[in-house]
C-alpha cells in the first residue's frame, strides 16, 4: 500500500487536439513532475463532506512510505508507515489497524501512475479553464468531462482541479453531478513542498481505552465459506471480476468475527471489511455522500466517500451490517462494482 502520489491525479494538456507524440510527450512530463515530490505537509479544507467545512492536517513523505491526516474539528486520523495502516475515531473511540499490508514497488507505484493517467485520458474530455492562485501557489485549471460512453455510468462526475505544475499536484478538487451542481471540494489552506520528515512526524498510538479492529495480513488467510459460516451476520462480497480478484480473507484479531477481503490487481489494491453492527456507530459522520441506484427491497445505498492521496475510502451500513473499503482504484469502478 504505498504510491508516491498526492491528493488528486491531475493531467494537464497543453491545447485541445493535440497529436499523439504531443500526448506522449505530456505524459511523461508528467508523471516525472509527480515523481519528483518526495514530501509535502500542509492543511486543506472539504465542503460537501459535513454542514460545515471540514478542515484537515496532512503529511505525506514517500520514501520510506508514510502519511498521517488529521481532522481538526473531529479528530478523525489515519496513519500509515512500515506497512501498517490506522484508522481512529475519537467520538466513538473506535480503530481499525491493518497489519503487514504489501508494499508496492518502485516499478508497481509507477505502473499505477501511468494507467491512473491513461484511464483519464480514455474516460474524461479534458481542457484548460482558468488559472488562480491557491495556497500562495501559481496553478492551472483543467476541466475533466465525462465522455459520451463514460457519461452513460451513474457514477461519473464532472471534475475541475487547480493544479501545480512543478509536481503536477492538485491543489484544489471540485466534483460537480450530472445538473452542474457542486458536491464536493477540497482546496489546500496552506502547503510545503519537499519538506524533511522524520519518523517522528507520523507516529501515532491509540488513546487508552480505544476499541481497535486488527487484522494482520501476515495471518493464515480463511476460506470464504469458512468466513461465512464463523460470522454472526449476512457476510458476502461482490461477484469478482477482472479488476476485483480476491487474493485472501483475514478474521480480526479477538472473539468478534469480522472479516476483510484483500483484491490483488496489482498496481490496484483494495481492502473490504465488513463486520456485524453492534450499535457503536462505526461509519464517520464525515464524508461525501454518493447515491446508489434504487433497490426494490432496502431502497439506494448511501456510499459515505472519503479521499486520502492515492486511496479512497467508502463506508456503508446495510442489512445490520458495517462494510468499509479503502482501494487505490478509481472511484466510479469501485461504487459500480459495489453497486452491481
Amino acid at each position: 500500500m504505498k504510491l508516491r502520489t498526492g491528493i488528486a491525479l491531475c493531467i494537464l494538456f497543453t491545447g485541445a487536439g493535440c497529436t499523439n507524440p504531443v500526448r506522449q510527450l505530456e505524459r511523461k512530463t508528467i508523471l516525472r513532475r509527480m515523481w519528483s515530490l518526495a514530501s509535502f505537509a500542509g492543511t486543506y479544507t472539504e465542503t460537501g463532506v459535513a454542514a460545515k467545512p471540514q478542515t484537515t492536517q496532512i503529511s505525506w513523505r514517500a520514501e520510506p512510505a508514510a502519511v498521517m491526516t488529521k481532522a481538526t474539528q473531529t479528530g478523525d486520523t489515519l496513519q500509515y508507515a512500515k506497512g501498517t495502516l490506522s484508522t481512529y475515531f475519537p467520538k466513538t473511540a473506535f480503530g481499525i489497524r491493518y497489519r503487514n499490508l504489501r508494499e508496492l514497488t518502485a516499478a508497481e507505484q509507477m505502473q499505477w501512475l501511468e494507467r491512473e493517467y491513461d484511464w483519464h485520458v480514455a474516460l474524461y474530455d479534458i481542457n484548460q479553464i482558468d488559472d488562480s492562485l491557491v495556497a500562495g501557489q501559481k496553478t492551472t485549471g483543467v476541466r475533466y468531462f465525462p465522455n459520451s460512453d463514460f457519461a452513460k455510468s451513474p457514477f461519473s462526475f464532472e471534475w475541475r482541479a487547480a493544479v501545480q505544475a512543478d509536481y503536477a499536484f492538485a491543489l484544489e478538487t471540485a466534483m460537480y453531478n450530472k445538473e452542474g451542481s457542486e458536491k464536493y471540494r477540497i482546496r489546500f489552506d496552506r502547503v510545503e513542498f519537499q519538506k524533511p520528515l522524520s519518523d517522528s512526524d507520523f507516529v501515532f498510538r491509540y488513546p487508552a481505552g480505544t476499541t481497535i479492529a486488527e487484522y494482520d495480513f501476515a495471518d493464515k488467510p480463511v476460506s470464504p465459506s469458512a468466513a461465512k459460516a464463523a460470522a454472526n451476520f449476512n457476510f458476502r462480497l461482490p461477484q469478482e471480476s477482472e479488476i476485483f480478484r480476491l487474493s485472501k480473507i483475514v478474521r480480526a484479531k479477538g472473539i468478534i468475527p469480522a472479516f476483510t477481503a484483500y483484491y490483488e490487481q496489482l498496481p490496484y489494491q483494495t481492502y473490504y471489511t465488513q463486520v456485524r453492527d453492534y450499535g457503536l456507530k462505526l461509519v464517520p459522520e464525515r464524508g461525501l455522500v454518493i447515491e446508489g441506484k434504487k433497490r426494490e427491497r432496502t431502497g439506494a445505498r448511501k456510499y459515505r466517500v472519503n479521499f486520502s492521496g492515492a486511496f479512497r475510502s467508502v463506508w456503508f451500513l446495510e442489512g445490520g451490517v458495517y462494510h468499509t473499503i479503502v482501494t487505490s482504484m478509481p472511484l466510479s469502478e469501485v461504487l459500480e462494482w459495489l453497486d452491481a
